[in-house]
């Protein structure tokens, strides 16, 4: 008699381990994919306001006006595209864009608390300038608006700053007199600029 034992199935150990396995790895990629999901969000943000700034600045070269934009003061993830009318501060309000979920201006923990945690955020690499910053924690301010000139320059500034931030990366944006916009991301206690 031969007694061969028939091996063509898994035993229900097996399958257990093996959907227990795939569950940690599909899990760890569902959070992983959330985290580079929201980067990829912000960065899109960043690269939108920025694309905003140097349009606005070509409208005011081409229209020969004064053109720019603003926080929405009543709204920390929106911004609004203006132009000026006339001195003192006319503003007419061409269109508002809003910023992707979770994403701001400002900065994660404030400006007031960025000083004690050793964060430079008044400036970005490669200044010496002079500058303003563009916040939304002070919306009734001047500094709030980044104008250019009908000469496609800077309006009441040599720099302005504006900051991005979705919570957990903080984003800065650059704009010197002549509308050139630098785009850099803070991490591990420094500045990076994006290509």
């Amino acid at each position: 008699m031969n007694s061969k034992k028939s091996n063509k199935g898994l035993t229900l150990l097996e399958v257990l381990a093996v959907m227990a396995v795939l569950a940690v790895m599909v899990t760890l990629s569902y959070f992983s994919f959330l985290r580079m999901l929201r980067t990829e969000r912000i960065k899109g943000a960043v690269f939108q306001l920025k694309s905003d700034i140097l349009l606005e600045r070509q409208e005011a070269l081409a229209k020969g006006e004064i053109r720019g934009l603003t926080p929405d003061s009543t709204n920390f993830n929106q911004y609004i595209i203006i132009t000026l009318d006339s001195l003192p501060a006319f503003f007419t309000q061409l269109r508002s864009i809003k910023l992707p979920s979770n994403v701001r201006f400002g900065h994660p923990w404030g400006y007031e608390n960025m000083a004690g945690m050793g964060i430079d955020y008044t400036t970005l690499p490669g200044d010496g300038f002079f500058a303003v910053s563009l916040k939304s924690f002070a919306p009734s301010s001047a500094d709030n608006y980044l104008l250019f000139q009908s000469n496609g320059t800077l309006f009441w500034a040599d720099v302005y700053y504006i900051y991005l931030t979705n919570g957990h990366k903080l984003f800065g944006l650059r704009i010197n007199k002549w509308g050139n916009v630098r785009t850099y991301e803070y991490k591990q206690g420094e500045w990076y600029e994006l290509r």
